[in-house]
């Protein structure tokens, strides 16, 4: 374990020396000079608000498994070592779809400083339609592949637990592509400055999972866990379908160059009096 521990830290030393040699070389507008440690007011809190959302929203799966191995304990070693390992197999499919998510953040904030919605809405469907497609393709390699795939973190020697973390991929790959809508809409909401909607989807989706995790385990077993994650993602997903459609209403009365949705505006006026 500490030789683990010693691994990663150095892995993210060299990673962050080397962002900072990159932007030090080729990118001189990132560069910080004495006048960027100068805090204005309102800067501090448009970068926090999204930044605790999307720090809450990284940490509910670490809850949801925290909560979810309570269950899984008393179903066995073999369970609880194919839920360990499947999850690392999980995380290295999903990691492409969060990957497109965290980009379109930065799109989508951009655009909107620009007051560029039209923009928005297409550059949010697009990346819909191929994260969709790139959701239903690791699905059906992580469907098809899972077993070879697991046993290169169990070895050989293992079929039960090669078998239980199987079983898991299958369930969470073929629902990928729900994954891949939670992940666009909630970050594209984000980059549109809103924070309490993913907030709250964030809490909806570890409840979820956490409930889901502990009341169908015991008539299902192991498909229990398996349901579990697909279950919060569709609890997350409601929320942020909801508000996307009507931030998209908005958008789409909207002409390119004007400052804000006008229902926005509006709304923020009737707080502010």
């Amino acid at each position: 374990m500490p030789g683990a521990a010693l691994a990663t830290v150095l892995a993210q030393a060299v990673s962050v020396a080397l962002c900072i040699v990159l932007i030090w070389r080729r990118m001189p507008q990132l560069r910080l000079t004495r006048a960027d440690w100068r805090s204005q007011p309102g800067e501090m809190g448009e970068t926090v608000r999204p930044g605790l959302a999307m720090g809450f929203q990284m940490s509910v799966i670490a809850i949801g498994a925290v909560v979810l191995q309570y269950a899984i304990n008393g179903l066995g070693s073999e369970a609880v070592a194919a839920f360990t390992a499947a999850m690392r197999v999980d995380q290295i499919a999903v990691a492409p779809l969060s990957s497109f998510g965290v980009a379109l953040t930065t799109y989508v904030a951009q655009n909107r400083g620009a007051g560029q919605w039209a923009r928005i809405r297409i550059g949010v469907w697009r990346t819909s339609v191929v994260t969709w497609f790139l959701a239903i393709v690791l699905g059906g390699v992580i469907i098809l592949l899972g077993s070879p795939i697991v046993r290169l973190f169990v070895g050989d020697g293992e079929p039960g637990v090669v078998a239980y973390a199987h079983d898991y991929l299958i369930v969470q790959g073929a629902l990928y592509p729900i994954l891949a809508s939670l992940f666009v809409l909630r970050y594209a909401i984000q980059g549109l400055g809103a924070t309490a909607v993913p907030t709250f989807a964030g809490f909806m989706e570890l409840v979820f999972r956490s409930v889901a995790g502990l009341v169908l385990v015991a008539p299902l077993g192991f498909l229990g866990i398996a349901l579990a994650a697909p279950l919060a993602w569709v609890g997350a997903l409601i929320p942020v379908a909801f508000s996307w459609f009507a931030w998209r209403r908005a958008l789409m009365g909207e002409p390119d160059g004007a400052p804000e949705p006008t229902p926005v505006r509006r709304l923020r006026l009737a707080r502010a009096s």
